[in-house]
């Protein structure tokens, strides 16, 4: 999924997963740094003002209204 999100990348439009459910947003098109958080040994932290930490890797990244929303693939066996 990783690979068919970053061949979107770039091109300003959403895949199509994306735009059939009218989401308005658009992929981060960092890929040196999202393949930086996509590292499970690195990852991206968040600490809010409270001093909470949030860490990990991520999927994928959306930006909204210069904000981020992160995107975490799940997927199993459906047998």
């Amino acid at each position: 999924m990783k690979d068919h999100f970053d061949s979107y990348m770039g091109k300003e439009e959403l895949p199509p997963e994306f735009k059939k459910h009218k989401i308005d947003a658009r992929l981060f098109e960092d890929k040196q740094l999202l393949d930086k958080w996509r590292n499970a040994r690195i990852g991206i932290s968040v600490k809010d003002e409270k001093g909470n930490i949030l860490k990990g890797a991520v999927d994928n990244i959306l930006v909204k209204d210069n904000k981020l929303i992160v995107l975490d693939y799940k997927t199993r066996d459906m047998r």
